[in-house]
Parts: C-alpha cells; structure tokens; sequence
C-alpha cells in the first residue's frame, strides 16, 4: 500500500532538495578526493573507510528514494545522516593515528560541513537547525587546530567563520524553502475545509429537493390513490407504498439527523440499493453475521464512503478490455468492513492532488470524523485498487 501524504508541497520541496543535495554531494567527492586520499596514512583505516561511506554514500541512497518516501520518514532519515555526520567531524582528531597533518591539508570532513549542516535545515525546527549549524561551525577550529599540530588559532578561526557563512546561505534556502512548503499545504488545506463545507451546502439543497420530490411522487401519491377505496387499485397501492416505504427507508439510513439505530437488514438493503443503483455490474456479497443494529451515523457515513469509492472505481478504473468491481460486506458483532475492489488499471495515491476531494474528504475525511472508523486506499499501476472502509465499536 502507497502511503497518502497529507503534506504535498512541504513533502515535495523535502524531496527536491534532498535530490539536489545527493547530486551536490558527488559534486563534493570529487572535490574532496585529494585530500580524502591524502589523508588515509594519518587515520584509522576502519573510521577513515566508515566515515567516507557515512558522509558521501548516505546522502546519494536517500536521494534515489527521495520520490518513494513520505514527509515522516524523509526527516528522520537526513535528521539521523545530521547527526552521524556531526560524530564524523567530531571524531576526525581522536582518530588520527599520525599527525600532524602536513600543511595545506585540513581535516575532509571539516571541508564538506554544507553537506551534513542543510539535512539538518530540513529535518529539525529552525531554531534547532541554526544551533546544529552553530555546532558544526564551531568543531571546526578547535578541529582545525589540534590536527595541524596547534601551532596558531587564527586561520583555523578563519575557516570557521567562512564555513558559518557558507553553509548557513544554505540551511537558510533550506529552511526558508520547507517554510513555505508548509504554508501552501496549510492554505490547501483551508481551501479544502471550504471545499467541503460547500460541497455538503450543495448536497444538503439537493437532498431536500430528493425529499421533496420523494413526498410528492410516492407519499402523497400513494395516499391519494388509498383515499380511493378502489378495488382495482388495491395491488397497485400496494407496490406503490412498498416503494415508497423503501425509499423512505433508504432516506432515514443516508441522513445524518436520525439517531435511531438501524437494523441490519435494513442496511444491508441500503448498501444492496445504493450500489445497484450507481451500476448493476458492481457484485454485492455479504458474510458473517451481526445481530446488532447499526448506529445511524456509522450507517450514514460506510453508505457515503462505499458509494463515493464506488463512483471513483466507475470514473477513473477505465480501460479497454471490461473492469470487473465487486463490493464485499463483512458482519461481525463489533465491526463492520465494506471493501470496494476493481481490477482496472490502478493508480499511484502519492500523486492524487489535494484539490481531488473523492479519497481525502469523501473517503478518509468521513471516516476519520466517525468514531471508531478506518479507511485505507491500496493501489499500484497494473494491480487495480481496493478501498476499505470500516467501523469497529470502541
């Protein structure tokens, strides 16, 4: 299953950049080279080949995941590579087993610190960031000193300076970048809370235009055609009321204003119609048993959630050859599973936009509002999808 992001725009930027950082990471192996090399007769053997890994090879693995991790894992991931980054230049000194370095060669390390200091930019808080950095910039010239023999402190000083100024346009970019990631995410998310409260305007005007309607051609129909007393008419008053029952019975399970619980079989009934009625090629089947009635608004929101899924499936799983759906009921005495299944072409959730309100507000957005409720969506290209919804009693 395809984890769905909440984030897109913070994630995104985490993902770019720390491509970007992969690739400018080999940029620096390359300028390191000489002085990693050169530097090997002065250290342990296993710190100088363990460190190199660590500092050069780490960052260039995260990079070719970048695109297939969420926001969660990507920050502990180059929040781990900060930290083990820091330990490396910290331990540069007490590793060296020769010394003093020869001049015009300074600890490697201490050369790359951009690298281990705009992880730090993406995964930590800024103040927490900016006092990484602090600390990396400060090991430099004591680091500095102490390998070249601590003749003097001033160019060690120097470096120190730069390398503050350097890096610190960088986690600057960094944090600055992340920043306004987060923004946007939050005016999306704004901008699909209004969705969603016009979206259920919209659907309480047409509701009562249903309920209207409904009392009209089937209530007061019906009770008309009673009033009669017409034996002609006694089967067709009949048929008439059964329908109109039904379709009052479906009403009372898709309105969220009842509290009365509903019987069971009056919502397999709902569920049975309300896919029937979206397409009679979806299958239905139940299993297990339940002797309990079902709580109105659990009932309401597994009726909405199964029938947006259902009208998904029906839009977007299209290909030639016919797509085979099938919709699953699952009764227990403490919960109740409904799984939507199709075998069409499958997608990736990573990349559904936000602005798609069918799986993010319709689907997870009803369930994580209901107590007790789970959703998930499972989908890959050439493997079709599955959604579930579900309601366990807490």
């Amino acid at each position: 299953m395809t984890e769905i992001d909440e984030f897109q725009a913070e994630t995104q930027v985490l993902r770019v950049i720390t491509v970007v950082l992969g690739i400018s990471t080999l940029v620096f192996l390359a300028l390191t080279w000489a002085p990693l090399t050169a530097e090997t007769d002065f250290l342990l053997f296993g710190w100088q080949l363990a460190s190199a890994i660590i500092v050069f090879g780490i960052p260039v693995l995260v990079a070719g995941f970048a695109f297939r991790l969420g926001k969660t894992t990507l920050k502990r991931m180059l929040g781990g590579y900060a930290v083990l980054f820091t330990i490396v230049a910290i331990t540069f000194v007490p590793a060296m087993t020769a010394g003093p370095l020869p001049a015009g060669l300074a600890p490697w390390p201490l050369l790359v610190t951009a690298i281990g200091t705009v992880p730090a930019a993406l995964a930590f808080s800024p103040p927490a960031a900016w006092a990484w950095l602090g600390l990396n910039s400060a090991a430099i010239a004591p680091g500095r000193f102490f390998a070249s023999g601590g003749s003097e402190w001033s160019e060690p000083l120097q470096y120190a300076f730069f390398t503050i100024t350097f890096a610190g346009i960088f986690s600057a970019i960094a944090i600055v970048a992340v920043a306004n990631g987060r923004s946007l995410d939050a005016a999306a998310s704004a901008a699909r809370i209004t969705d969603a409260s016009a979206a259920a305007t919209r659907a309480q005007a047409r509701e009562h235009a249903r309920i209207d309607a409904l009392i009209h051609d089937e209530v007061i129909a019906t009770l008309f055609h009673a009033s009669q007393d017409l034996p002609e008419l006694n089967d067709s008053v009949h048929r008439q009321a059964t329908v109109a029952l039904n379709h009052l019975a479906r009403l009372r399970l898709s309105s969220g204003d009842s509290t009365s619980p509903v019987p069971i079989d009056d919502f397999v009934r709902a569920l049975a119609d309300t896919v029937s009625a979206l397409s009679p090629d979806v299958a239905l089947s139940v299993r297990g048993t339940r002797a309990d009635p079902v709580p109105a608004d659990v009932a309401a929101t597994l009726l909405d959630a199964t029938s947006e899924a259902v009208r998904n499936s029906l839009a977007h799983a299209v290909r030639p050859e016919p797509v085979t759906r099938t919709v699953s009921l699952q009764l227990a005495h403490d919960a109740i599973d409904i799984t939507i299944l199709d075998d069409g072409p499958g997608f990736d959730p990573q990349l559904v936009p936000d602005i798609r309100l069918g799986i993010s507000v319709s689907i997870h957005g009803r369930l994580a509002a209901l107590r007790g409720g789970r959703s998930s969506v499972t989908s890959e290209h050439g493997t079709g999808t599955q959604v579930l919804v579900g309601w366990r009693a807490s």
